[in-house]
């Protein structure tokens, strides 16, 4: 591929990729700031001005992100304490970093894809669909991990394909290393190392490889017991968080699974009952409000919520994954969705409702994932493939390992679509070459078979 096509295609997916977010920032140059802001901001102080175990390490929220928050402000103020960060303008540096740091990651992807010897139109189109999302973009500009996560998955798909092709020990760390930061800012996804080790290890096959693939996920798993078990003594539960316990119970109220094995956990047993007869709200908080319950973050509640959801989720296992997997088409075609529109200034809008037509029809196409993948799976696991057929297997793996803690676990809300939002163009990708991949099978097979007959 000549050179000047490359730098045509980089500097137009920059432009394009700028031009959108300096637009949507002068159009609403106020940041979109939620609840939890306050919350990531004064957690951040305390682990910086007294940083210890118990500090760092809490089951109410990771630690990476509040420590960037706090950071950003004590490093622009340094000599007054800021209560909040949304009456200084670090808010609005924090605001202004997060994008330029998605823009960096895609122009990574861009080029870690190229390298493969991908064609350049397949890969300028896909980053393309990842940088001028309304529905992802508009998290860089909100207070919100999402803002650094969306760019830190795409920089850890980048290392993973390096591992694939370069697998040195170096990589490895550095691809480790990614995958704890990503659980230090958000603990749900700690199925990212399950789904790209093992493909490293199995494309491979070789003792070494194994081994280093092995240790990697090792020390991954490790990172969660630790955090968990530090929990467990500094804050006496065994969570990553305890938000974790509780979606779990807002998705079996959502899923309206049956609680008759979990009768021996009072009083939730009976005030599950009782709020399913007044067909209350399914979700975890109107439930918690319902019953003026105030103490759902304590050890002793979170106990009885724990051992409520076990006993639920165990005994109606195939109901309760039954039910959880039809939430993946809901996940994957966010469509025109509300809140988002919400949150875009009215000049934006035209732009909005043109680009949300091509982003929905490709959203219902990313679930011929569902069909493709276990194919992907077979051929990848029966014979030796090429690599880039080892490279969208992970690229495959690495979308569905993320969304399976999303379909299991948290009951379906407009966050949680954002969340799935960042894995579309991923699955729409990996569609593309597996379908093109099964079509070039097929002609072969067709062309054998006319030659057998011409014989």
């Amino acid at each position: 591929m000549k050179k000047y096509y490359i730098v045509f295609g980089i500097i137009v997916l920059l432009l394009i990729a700028i031009t959108v977010r300096i637009v949507y920032a002068r159009l609403k140059p106020e940041i979109v700031i939620f609840a939890d802001g306050q919350g990531y901001y004064r957690l951040g102080q305390i682990m910086i001005q007294n940083p210890s175990v118990k500090t760092i390490i809490n089951p109410y929220r990771p630690p990476l992100y509040p420590i960037f928050l706090a950071s950003v402000v004590k490093y622009l103020n340094p000599s007054d304490n800021v209560d909040s960060p949304y009456s200084f303008p670090a808010v609005y540096t924090i605001a202004s970093i997060q994008p330029v740091v998605a823009i960096l990651s895609i122009g990574v992807l861009f080029f870690t894809l190229l390298s493969i010897s991908l064609p350049l139109p397949a890969v300028l189109l896909f980053c393309l669909l990842q940088s001028v999302n309304p529905l992802l973009f508009i998290w860089e500009r909100n207070i919100m991990s999402e803002g650094v996560y969306i760019s830190l998955g795409t920089i850890v798909l980048c290392l993973s394909i390096q591992v694939l092709r370069r697998p040195k020990i170096i990589m490895f760390c550095l691809l480790t290393i990614s995958c704890i930061a990503m659980f230090l800012i958000r603990p749900a996804f700690i199925t990212v190392p399950l789904g790209l080790f093992p493909v490293i290890a199995l494309y491979h096959k070789k003792a070494r490889i194994v081994i280093l693939s092995s240790v990697s996920l090792s020390l991954c798993l490790l990172a969660v017991l630790l955090f968990s078990f530090a929990n467990k003594v500094n804050y006496s539960v065994f969570v990553t968080q305890t938000i974790g316990p509780i979606s779990n119970f807002g998705k079996i109220l959502y899923e309206k699974i049956p609680i008759s094995s979990a009768q021996s956990v009072e009083p939730l047993y009976g005030q599950v009952n009782e709020y399913r007869n007044v067909q209350g709200e399914p979700d975890a908080f109107a439930f918690f409000n319902y019953f003026g319950i105030t103490n759902f973050n304590e050890p002793s509640y979170l106990a009885a919520l724990e051992e409520f959801n076990s006993k639920v989720t165990l005994s109606h296992l195939p109901l309760y994954v039954q039910r959880s997997s039809f939430r993946l088409p809901f996940l994957l075609t966010t469509g025109d969705d509300v809140d988002t529109k919400e949150q875009l200034p009215d000049t934006f809008l035209p732009f909005y409702r043109i680009l949300i037509i091509p982003i929905t029809i490709l959203q219902y196409l990313s679930l011929g994932v569902i069909i493709f993948f276990p194919i992907a799976c077979i051929r990848f696991l029966w014979k030796k493939v090429t690599f880039k057929e080892a490279v969208f297997t992970l690229c495959g793996a690495y979308a569905l390992v993320q969304l399976v803690p999303i379909i299991l676990m948290l009951p379906p809300s407009t966050n949680v679509r954002y969340l799935a939002t960042f894995f579309i163009p991923l699955t729409l990708f990996c569609c593309w070459w597996w379908a093109k991949t099964i079509s070039f099978a097929g002609k072969k097979i067709v062309r054998l078979k006319r030659y057998i007959a011409a014989k």
